[in-house]
């Protein structure tokens, strides 16, 4: 079959089906031990209204989401959740075609005014660099990548698709936009053509962490939005980052 030639050929084979009204991901890949098999659940993608997003002008998120928008947030902050409410609202609003890159895929969505591609690279390196030449030669409108695999190469690859007139959100685990910045300028250190093109991309940042409200008992999203001008620009080109991060 052609699940077995996969597998055979490709060390993988993935395949979604549903049962009782949820959809589950069959996952089943080769090592050096013999093969694994991994069953999920997936998860329905959250609207606008389920999330629970107080703190934030939705409009100038959703008015400021093009060219390169970098979410940051430490792991377990929610910030998928919070993507996720975002591109299910645009899915649900725009026609758009939207690539969802990431380790392993968490969320179902179905798709309305857009059409919504899923990519699971499961930590593997290569697999990522693939993935990401094949979106680089398509016609995607929007990419959302969530990913920890940091370093020149890929970033190099970002810019490439960036000037194809895509929007990349980019989700990276770090605490802050002041860190998420830093880090990825510091591949350019003697760049400085590259790291102006850099900043140059970034259009909007995201920093999200989880407070505690006693008014409700629970912990809710708190959202740092910057939208980058020239003047933000400037200001972290000349190294100033703590005038406006």
């Amino acid at each position: 079959s052609k699940e077995l030639e996969s597998l055979k050929n490709n060390g993988i084979f993935e395949k979604f089906f549903q049962r009782n009204g949820f959809k589950y991901k069959l996952y089943t890949y080769k090592t050096i031990d013999g093969y694994i098999l991994n069953i999920t659940k997936l998860q329905d993608a959250p609207s606008i209204n389920e999330t629970f997003l107080p703190i934030i002008d939705l409009n100038i998120v959703l008015n400021n989401i093009d060219k390169l928008v970098i979410f940051s947030g430490e792991l377990g902050s929610g910030k998928s959740h919070t993507i996720a409410t975002l591109i299910n609202h645009i899915n649900n609003n725009q026609i758009k075609k939207i690539a969802i890159i990431s380790e392993k895929i968490e969320y179902n969505f179905t798709d309305k005014e857009s059409i919504i591609l899923q990519f699971e690279y499961q930590n593997d390196r290569k697999l990522l660099n693939k993935i990401l030449f094949n979106i680089l030669y398509d016609d995607f409108n929007i990419i959302w990548l969530s990913t920890n695999l940091i370093d020149i190469e890929l970033v190099d690859t970002l810019l490439n698709i960036l000037s194809s007139r895509k929007t990349v959100i980019l989700e990276l685990n770090y605490p802050s936009t002041f860190e998420s910045i830093k880090i990825l300028l510091d591949l350019y250190k003697n760049k400085e053509e590259q790291k102006q093109r850099l900043i140059n991309f970034i259009n909007l940042t995201l920093s999200q962490q989880l407070i505690y409200s006693s008014l409700i008992n629970n912990f809710i999203p708190l959202i740092e939005v910057i939208v980058f001008n020239d003047e933000v620009k400037k200001f972290i080109l000349e190294n100033n980052y703590k005038d406006f991060l």
